[in-house]
């Protein structure tokens, strides 16, 4: 609806979209206080504003390398490889995710990890079962879809000896460059 009345009517939009973005929010006295539309906005910000909506689990997508526009998966099952880091040094493989919600999605698998030792282009690779929790949803305004933009890991097996210490992937994965984007999309 809010599509059609921009269409044919954008002032309306702009209005209508307020007072929806607001429906929700009240003030101190309880009356339903509509925000005000930033001029440097178009309309179309607010109705997609991260807070004003919420996704479904079919609607969060994992975001290869953290690249949004690059390749996206909903419950990937990463059989030839998704890169989590966009230098490729952690990729998951063969994952299966029995749960996918809006919340969290948690999937079964193999990680392999290449061994930053003595550095990364020289270090073995490390293929390791994990368990992989993705949660923490973020919605990237300009391409009007979620995102996961946090993952922690569980290694059933444990690391090998070149995976500890120093060496230890990341863990927890705070996908930065997805959570920027979808900030500065939406504001």
């Amino acid at each position: 609806m809010t599509s059609v009345l921009r269409l044919f009517m954008p002032a309306a939009a702009t209005a209508m979209t307020t007072l929806l973005a607001a429906g929700c929010s009240s003030s101190s006295s309880g009356s339903a206080v509509p925000a005000a539309t930033p001029a440097s906005h178009p309309p179309s910000a607010v109705a997609t504003h991260p807070s004003v909506v919420t996704p479904s689990g079919a609607d969060v997508y994992f975001a290869e390398s953290e690249d949004i526009t690059g390749t996206t998966a909903h419950a990937p099952g990463c059989q030839a490889g998704c890169p989590l880091s966009g230098d490729g040094t952690t990729v998951l493989w063969n994952m299966s995710w029995p749960t996918w919600t809006a919340a969290e999605a948690i999937g079964t698998g193999t990680e392999k990890i290449v061994g930053c030792d003595p550095d990364c282009a020289a270090g073995p690779e490390y293929s390791v079962k994990v368990t992989v929790t993705f949660s923490q949803p973020a919605r990237d305004c300009a391409v009007s879809e979620w995102f996961w933009t946090y993952a922690t890991f569980t290694w059933p097996d444990g690391l090998p000896s070149g995976l500890t210490g120093g060496g230890a992937p990341a863990n927890p994965w705070d996908f930065t460059q997805v959570k920027s984007e979808a900030t500065q999309s939406c504001a």
